[in-house]
């Protein structure tokens, strides 16, 4: 799985970072959501980190951002819904949130940790496993 060559992307698409993809219009294809993912947030916060600095929080390093750019290339290889969200956690890590209903998903990265997929449903955690960044 390669990462998303960023100078291959088009920098005129480059805009205020936003961490909400609900704004994008429901007739977006799974593929344009991915790549606003990536272009509007994730490259946003690679170019500069400083976009997430809050008092008292940790901000994602360099390479957690990279990391996740990784993570969203590779969801969007195998076809996976778009995030609703995705948010520093203030402990410089990275979360993608997907809700739908009354079942909410995350995918949390954190700095030195395999990353972590957790499934909610009526806010009770069904299900939670760690995976390897090398498996994608």
């Amino acid at each position: 799985m390669s990462v998303l060559d960023a100078s291959a992307l088009r920098p005129e698409l480059y805009q205020a970072v936003t961490t909400n993809v609900d704004d994008i219009t429901p007739m977006t294809s799974k593929g344009e959501i991915w790549w606003q993912v990536v272009e509007r947030t994730l490259l946003q916060w690679e170019q500069d980190p400083s976009l997430l600095e809050e008092e008292g929080m940790e901000i994602p390093s360099i390479i957690t951002i990279r990391e996740a750019i990784r993570l969203a290339n590779a969801l969007f290889v195998t076809r996976s819904v778009p995030p609703t969200r995705i948010v520093p956690d203030g402990n410089g890590g990275i979360v993608f949130e997907r809700q739908e209903g009354i079942v909410y998903e995350t995918i949390e990265l954190l700095p030195d940790k395999e990353p972590e997929y957790c499934l909610f449903q009526n806010a009770q955690l069904l299900h939670r496993h760690t995976f390897s960044m090398n498996d994608l």
